[in-house]
């Protein structure tokens, strides 16, 4: 159930299936890998203990029903009977918690027509069979993760039509390539979506826990990302809190579930809790992290090992586990964790008997020589790259020093990654970033939980997206051309956002209160958002840092639609221009957009083209993970001006 190619061979495929693709530092879901990689030892087929709740016993009959296909058609492909106790059970720990939020989300959703007629089936039970479940993927952009990608019933849309529970939304445009076909939950976030491949009998379907606000999302990679991760913050109370009855069975610490944690650690008085490192200022980095690992895997004094720890780690448990980062609290929590993850991993007589490294290549990590290489991974950083894993800047982007995250100079960060292994337990594979403070080095930010793929099954195969045909290229409108451009400019050039905000129309007003973030004020008039909308417009302006040119602080978001015509223009590498279709235009309409409520949307209810243009933009600064913001332009007057605008998120 992983996203990995099958080999050609039979042992081969055997090899890669088992062995793998360790997902690396995906933090979150929304920063950037740093690399495509590979593992140097391979995990044992069953090793390992599987979370109280995480097994395969303990999935529903329905959800049983698609991992026992799926297991046929794997033990087809090989020539073995494979169990799908063991298969399921041996899963990567992210590839496990989409496939069970997913599924249990479809299952808690009964389907009801037109009169609140019931239609006697779940939204599961549109699931014909599994192709692929996607957990967290290197190289992977957030629409291509936590997600499950399955062959429908022939039925599936017109269900989904006349289903109250699902509406029509605008086509794909941006993300879900070559799955255009697009619905949501009625009901506002959390909802499901699915995406229907162009024929219908394919689908892409994942939960989005969070709603797009404005302006934010442009640059919070971290939450584009993990909107369809249900480990990811407060996700699983804002699951249960729609479909109720889902088990947090996953939550751990540096790549060990801590489904046994029980009363260890209830009294800690009289406990040391080192707060510097044990060895000291001059160590090297290699050093640190061995000693790290050895302090709280083999002496098991978490402790001295939570010297190590930053405080500017503390962050990283507020993105994965939703928790305030008090500081004392924060330290105490983590050290319980590290405590009760010492005691699962047993006794181990050196560190090299606890973890064992796994590699990675890449253009942004250089892999660094040194004495522990058995037991980890260690890369000099790009700056770059350090500031996109640094877990206070995932969690407030906005804040984040926008010249080191453009910076591509090597320095200052080292990488360490490793996984966990014991005769007693197997963990996930974690990914740490280490900086010098004070003359000490110490675990700044990690991320774990990461996914190995293994081997992918014969049997449906969604259709390639690479099938779809290239857009058509036209000259476009030559006023509304300059207007996007000096609109664009204005804002994230000058910085004049009064300006800009002068080309923005009074039908786009009432998209304030559909986008804005819950800690904005609602407005009461249009005068009201007019306002609000500019210092919404202002801070948008200065997220995207000091510029000269467009080029620097914008990236053009390629679209991909069959209905979509592209339009030629100079600056098309900073923001792409394309002519919609009426129909597109019109779904937009700020006037019908309701916040929290998803609009029906008809296909073909208005046709032609001319009447809308809409030019997209991504901050140079979020990379492929930051939203996209979409404006859509309309003739006024004999003016081109902003009818209305959406944040689209994977």
């Amino acid at each position: 159930m992983s996203n990995g190619n099958q080999a050609g061979g039979s042992g081969d495929g055997k090899r890669k299936a088992v062995a793998a693709l360790i997902g690396a530092a995906l933090l979150g879901g929304g920063a950037y890998l740093w690399l495509a990689h590979k593992e140097k030892t391979a995990a044992p087929p069953g090793g390992g203990r599987v979370a109280a709740g995480g097994e395969y016993d303990a999935l529903s009959a329905e959800q049983r029903r698609l991992v026992d296909d799926w297991t046929s058609r794997f033990s087809d492909a090989f020539g073995k009977k494979v169990s799908a106790r063991q298969l399921y059970d041996d899963l990567p720990l992210s590839t496990k918690t989409t496939f069970y939020a997913v599924t249990h989300a479809l299952s808690r959703t009964p389907l009801t027509g037109p009169g609140e007629q019931p239609l006697n089936l779940t939204a599961l039970e549109l699931v014909e069979r599994l192709e692929q479940v996607a957990g967290s993927f290197p190289g992977k952009s957030g629409d291509k993760q936590f997600r499950i990608y399955a062959q429908v019933k022939p039925q599936a849309r017109e269900t989904l039509e006349k289903s109250r529970e699902f509406s029509r939304q605008p086509d794909n445009t941006i993300y879900h390539k070559g799955y255009p076909i697009c619905f949501r939950g009625a009901t506002g976030t959390p909802s499901i979506q699915f995406s229907l491949s162009r024929e219908g009998n394919f689908a892409d379907i994942d939960v989005d826990y969070r709603s797009s606000t404005f302006p934010v999302m442009l640059v919070n990679g971290h939450l584009t990302a993990s909107n369809s991760d249900v480990r990811a913050g407060d996700n699983d109370q804002r699951h249960n809190a729609h479909w109720q009855g889902l088990k947090n069975w996953w939550g751990g610490i540096l790549g060990v579930p801590l489904y046994e944690n029980g009363r260890i650690a209830e009294e800690v008085v009289g406990t040391q809790i080192a707060r510097e490192p044990r060895l000291g200022k001059g160590t090297k980095p290699e050093a640190a992290v061995h000693d790290f690992l050895e302090a709280w895997l083999v002496e098991q004094k978490p402790g001295i090992a939570l010297g190590y720890v930053s405080p500017r780690a503390y962050a990283c448990m507020q993105l994965r586990n939703g928790e305030e980062t008090d500081p004392g609290v924060a330290r105490f929590r983590i050290f319980r964790a590290l405590e009760a993850a010492s005691k699962l991993a047993g006794k181990p007589a050196k560190a090299s008997d606890a973890v064992i490294a796994v590699n990675y290549d890449g253009p942004r990590g250089e892999m660094l020589k040194h004495a522990f290489e058995r037991e980890f991974s260690m890369y000099e950083l790009r700056e770059d790259l350090a500031a996109q894993l640094d877990c206070e800047s995932r969690l407030h982007p906005e804040q984040a020093d926008l010249k080191t995250a453009r910076s591509t100079r090597f320095g200052g960060s080292i990488g360490a990654t490793f996984r966990l292994q014991t005769s007693a337990l197997r963990g996930e594979t974690v990914a740490t970033v280490w900086a010098e403070e004070d003359g000490t080095w110490k675990l700044v930010s990690y991320e774990s939980g990461l996914d190995a793929a293994g081997g992918k099954p014969v049997g449906v195969r969604a259709r390639p997206a690479e099938q779809e045909a290239p857009l058509p290229v036209i000259a476009g409108d030559p006023g509304m051309i300059r207007a996007a451009a000096a609109f664009f400019e204005e804002l994230f050039v000058k910085k004049d956002a009064r300006a800009a905000m002068a080309r923005v129309s009074r039908r786009c007003l009432p998209c304030y209160n559909v986008y804005r973030a819950e800690a904005m004020p609602e407005a009461a008039t249009p005068a009201d958002a007019g306002r609000l909308l500019e210092e919404r417009l202002q801070l948008l302006g200065q997220l995207a840092g000091e510029v000269k040119e467009l080029g620097e602080a914008l990236t053009a978001a390629e679209p991909h639609h069959a209905e979509l015509k592209l339009v030629r223009h100079k600056q098309q590498a900073a923001f792409a221009i394309v002519s919609i279709p009426d129909s597109m235009g019109d779904a937009a309409d700020c006037a019908r957009l309701k916040r929290g409520v998803t609009p029906r949307f008809a296909a073909g209810a208005a046709g032609g083209y001319g009447k809308y243009y809409a030019a997209s933009i991504r901050l140079r600064r979020a990379g492929d993970e930051g939203a996209v913001l979409w404006t859509v332009w309309r003739a006024e007057g004999g003016q081109w001006k902003i009818a209305s605008y959406v944040v689209v998120t994977p």
